[in-house]
């Protein structure tokens, strides 16, 4: 593993350092907290999923005073890592209710009124009972170029996000879905063919980058329903020669109810793109793409050699955690060079269990991190985390 000397250095606005990684924590952050408030990663900037509470007094009891506040606390984290919105990339969304989209859609209008970022959404259950939506973005550095990326003949998104934007060699991508940006419309049918429809769309952002499906590094597939996990493989494994992308798939709410699918990208243009650990012939997935100064994991989940300890949250978490370990290890890294995490929970009651273990496993200055409420492909798994690491 390669030697990381840890500065425990405290700057004014409560930041700190390890080797390229840099942890932003706002003033009165409880010490010992399974996460950094953001994580800066060279020219990179990670924030960790953010509620909306308002700090001593707890959540409004709307959605769109949620959001506003969301947004607000998210700024602060901005400002205290010295950016600002105008400077967000990628933003993901995680709502507990359907019906509150619209609603949190003017709030990320008026956040964002041009030049807005990336944007994914989808359903999922969250750890804290009274709220009703978490945000995580990612921003780059001031002087980093930003170029956003629309596919010639596309309308303009109606929710007012961009399909693509290009920082440095790094392509975020929105959330796509079986529409016809194009002609506008749902593009509705079984799952083969809107995850064909789904990836094609993908493609054609991916090309008005002039990058192509082998440059891009992490995928995160979105099912409304876990039957179509099967149908949407054989149609995946068309569009990605191996060795394929590192890759999450959950089951989450899509914001239309004819959508079964909802794609979410980041591609590296890197020649020097690898794989980090042991891709086995014809897998699906990766067990990591090293590419632009990053390693990109795969969602792990808790599965051991004898398969998953049934009902056992905290054994399949050191076991998710274990397997992590190794990938990490197989790119001369480890978990003190991790800048950003997703752990995805089956209970959100687990969510305490959870932490326990991951403060085992992960040292501060501990990474930027997004914890949600979502089934997983197997029926036995509790947990997944899906990791990015500085490979700086």
């Amino acid at each position: 593993m390669r030697a990381s000397v840890v500065v425990a250095v405290l700057l004014s606005a409560g930041l700190s350092q390890a080797a390229e990684k840099r942890a932003v924590n706002l003033p009165g952050a409880r010490p010992g907290a399974p996460y950094s408030s953001a994580v800066w990663n060279g020219d990179f900037l990670h924030l960790s999923g953010t509620l909306g509470s308002i700090p001593g007094e707890g959540y409004p009891e709307d959605i769109t005073a949620q959001t506003r506040q969301t947004f607000e606390n998210l700024g602060r984290i901005l400002e205290a890592a010295g950016s600002d919105f105008s400077r967000v990339v990628s933003v993901s969304v995680y709502l507990t209710d359907d019906r509150h989209y619209q609603a949190m859609n003017e709030v990320f209008k008026e956040t964002f009124p041009r030049n807005a970022p990336t944007r994914a959404t989808v359903r999922t259950d969250l750890a804290a009972a009274s709220g009703f939506i978490e945000i995580s973005m990612v921003a780059v550095k001031e002087g980093v170029e930003i170029r956003r990326i629309e596919p010639p003949g596309w309308q303009p998104s109606g929710a007012g996000y961009a399909y693509g934007i290009l920082a440095g060699d790094t392509l975020f991508i929105a959330g796509l879905v079986s529409n016809d940006p194009a002609a506008g419309g749902i593009v509705n049918g079984d799952i083969a063919l809107q995850t064909k429809r789904s990836l094609d769309n993908l493609g054609a952002v991916l090309e008005a980058a002039e990058m192509s499906y082998g440059d891009i590094t992490s995928n995160r597939i979105y099912l409304r329903d876990g039957r179509d996990f099967s149908g949407m493989n054989e149609v995946y494994q068309t569009y990605f020669e191996e060795p394929r992308p590192s890759r999450a798939t959950v089951r989450a709410g899509i914001m239309h109810p004819d959508l079964r699918i909802e794609v979410h990208s980041v591609a590296v243009k890197d020649a020097a793109r690898k794989v980090g650990g042991e891709a086995r012939p014809g897998a699906m997935i990766s067990p990591s793409i090293v590419a632009g100064g990053r390693q990109f994991l795969a969602g792990m989940t808790g599965r051991g050699p004898d398969g998953y300890a049934p009902g056992d949250v905290a054994a399949q978490t050191r076991q998710a955690l274990e397997r992590l370990r190794a990938t990490l290890e197989a790119a001369g890294l480890g978990f003190e060079d991790v800048v950003e995490t997703t752990v995805f929970l089956t209970d959100v009651r687990h969510f305490s269990i959870m932490n326990d273990i991951y403060r085992e496993h992960v040292p501060e200055p501990r990474p930027a991190r997004t914890t949600v409420g979502t089934a997983l492909m197997s029926p036995d798994a509790l947990v997944e985390i899906m990791m990015i690491a500085t490979t700086k």
